[in-house]
């Protein structure tokens, strides 16, 4: 095994794959093994590209009868791999199995917010919010870093607002922005927080909280269709007619652009 690494850390991957493979076969007892499995993920993964063969080497090692540190490192692997490859529920389910059986593993700690996205993402939205509260708590009480709060807090809101929990949604955007207003989340921030005054009937707030929105590309073409949905939803008629013809002007191949023809057409009938 030792003979293994220093061949990799000579640049020697292909000696290095030989001398893994070496214990894995004539080894298969010792905790070697799963160390050797675990290197020859990374090598596959790092060196050869071949994802699909270290996510197999992966699984292999954190089913060995390895350390507790080589299972975590395993788990994490994988979890990151399922992630990568947008197979978020497998994704998460990896993560909670480290974050379970290992918390106090460095792996845990490093994984603890992609984890929650993962769960976010594939659907699990109390178990995120559960995560995100935690972390949010300990972020605040100094337990955890600081810097990843912004990023927790948006994380916590969009939880809460996929759980129809709006109200809380929205305090939690506006934390968000009042401590960390130049936050790379911000601006996404400012408009999920104005679907949030929408989904809860507030159209006015909506629009005001829209109108505050710093937006490009796809977020502009959303702020668009909130503003019209909005303005349409207090019989504005003309400024919603205004963000309909915007929406559709701006972006004509886009998915909203039919409902956005539709819409104005009614309301010009009207």
């Amino acid at each position: 095994y030792f003979s293994g690494e220093a061949q990799l850390k000579l640049g020697r991957p292909d000696e290095a794959v030989l001398a893994f493979r070496r214990v894995i076969k004539q080894y298969p007892g010792t905790t070697f093994k799963s160390y050797a499995l675990l290197s020859l993920g990374e090598i596959q993964a790092t060196i050869n590209k071949d994802e699909t063969a270290a996510l197999d080497l992966f699984k292999q090692a954190s089913e060995s009868s390895a350390s507790d540190r080589v299972k975590a490192e395993s788990l994490f692997q994988v979890a990151e791999y399922y992630f990568r490859d947008k197979a978020y529920e497998k994704s998460a389910d990896y993560y909670r199995k480290l974050l379970t059986l290992f918390p106090e593993d460095a792996r845990s700690i490093e994984a603890a917010l992609q984890a929650a996205w993962a769960a976010y993402y594939a659907g699990l939205y109390a178990e995120a919010l559960d995560r995100a509260r935690q972390a949010v708590q300990a972020s605040e009480s100094a337990q955890a870093p600081v810097g990843e709060l912004p990023e927790w807090l948006y994380l916590k809101a969009n939880c809460e607002r996929q759980l129809m929990q709006n109200a809380d949604a929205i305090q939690t955007y506006a934390a968000l922005l009042e401590k960390h207003p130049r936050s790379t989340f911000a601006d996404a921030a400012r408009y999920e927080r104005a679907v949030a005054y929408f989904k809860s009937g507030s159209y006015r707030q909506a629009i005001e909280a829209a109108a505050r929105v710093r937006a490009e590309g796809k977020l502009q073409r959303d702020v668009y269709w909130l503003l019209a949905e909005s303005h349409a939803a207090l019989k504005q008629d003309e400024q919603a007619i205004q963000y309909y013809r915007l929406l559709i002007r701006d972006f004509p191949d886009s998915e909203l652009s039919c409902d956005a023809l539709y819409r104005l057409a009614h309301h010009l009938q009207e």
